[in-house]
Formats: C-alpha cells, structure tokens, sequence
C-alpha cells in the first residue's frame, strides 16, 4: 500500500513539472518562429459573446514598433510611445506604453514576451482551434492589478505560430477571442506607419497624456 500511495505521490508532483516545461518549450519555440520572420503582419478576428459585435482588424509589428488597424481606428507606436487615432471622434490620443501590457490589440510588439517572470504558465494539452492541432497554454499575470485575469494561448503544433488567444478581463463576462487568419513575413515597411506626425492629422484634436 505504501509503494502504491508514493507511486501516486510522485505522478502528481512531478506532471506540474513536466506541464510546466512543456508550455515553456512551447513559448520558446513560437519566439523563435516569430523571430526568425522580423517584420510580420497579421490578420486577425476579435470577438466578445454578448459584450461586443466582432470586428476585424491587421496589425504589422517590426521590432518594439507597431501598427494596428480596425474599423474602430488605428494605434501605433513603439515600447514608450502610443498613438491612438479614433477617425470618429475626430482625436487623436498619445500615451506612454505600459511596459507590463501583453495584450494584442494595445502592445503586439510584446504580446507574446510571455517568458520574463510576468505570468506562470502551465499547459493544458492539444486543442484543435480554426482547423489547426495547437499547444493549448494557460498564463495567468503575477501582477493582480492587471485587468487580465487569465489568458490563453494556442500554438499551432506544425509551424510554431500563435493561433489564436483569449483574454479574461475584469468587468467582461465573456472572454475577449482574438483568432488570427493569417500570419506572414514582410519584406519591407513604411516607417511612417509607426510614428506621430501632427501634419497628418490637423483636423484632430490632439490629445497628449504622455
């Protein structure tokens, strides 16, 4: 009884282990994979059951520095500056980044910079998603204060790349689904696309919170 009870014992202590070491390698390698492409843009699909109609958008990222575009508007920048222009309001907000926001849809250069001791992380099996077998990956911030409660990530097994990602937000009841369509190497960008130019914008107001 005694071999059997330690048997059980050490299966329960070590697959946290094993978990753990598993999503790392995953994250390490969709880094990589990221990496190897430099500039890169994708396009995506953001949803919210009952909280928001869905809505899709592109977003380029080169380095620190971004550029999302939706319907909604446009926000661009790099690790310290933010730009976020809303065409329907006629504004255009400029901020400094929060160095600890991981979110897609607000700091893409650092969304998937999951590895630096921000989140634990542990991993929850494979999971086919959008017709693709993934690496399903469960982070949760260290940082409480954050409005990200949970996140979950999935990798696509062949390949590396993110697949798609929900977000559990305070104040939401239905997790924020960001579902990437494509994901493809740039040879070549405007640099233009990731900085503030007041020239480009002079029927805006101009709103500087920096």
């Amino acid at each position: 009884m005694k071999r059997i009870l330690f048997a059980i014992l050490t299966l329960v202590s070590v697959w946290p282990a094993r978990a753990d070491e598993r999503s790392t390698k995953s994250i390490e390698t969709m880094n990589s994979a990221l990496k190897s492409l430099g500039t890169y843009q994708l396009s995506f699909k953001v949803s919210a059951a009952g909280e928001m109609e869905p809505m899709e958008g592109s977003c380029i990222v080169s380095g620190n520095s971004y550029n999302i575009s939706m319907t909604t508007g446009e926000l661009f920048g790099d690790d310290k500056n933010a730009c976020n222009v809303n065409p329907a309001m006629k504004t255009v907000t400029l901020t400094k980044v929060d160095p600890r926001d991981r979110s897609l849809l607000s700091n893409p250069a650092r969304a998937f910079e999951l590895l630096d001791g921000s989140f634990t992380h542990r991993y929850l099996g494979q999971a086919k998603i959008n017709g693709k077998e993934c690496d399903k990956i469960e982070l949760t911030p260290i940082d409480n204060t954050l409005p990200i409660r949970k996140m979950t990530l999935y990798i696509a097994v062949s390949g590396s790349l993110p697949v798609a990602l929900r977000y559990a937000i305070d104040g939401l009841d239905s997790p924020v689904a960001i579902d990437i369509k494509t994901l493809r190497q740039l040879s070549g960008v405007d640099r233009s696309k990731f900085t503030f130019d007041k020239k480009r914008y002079r029927d805006y107001e101009i709103i500087d919170l920096r």
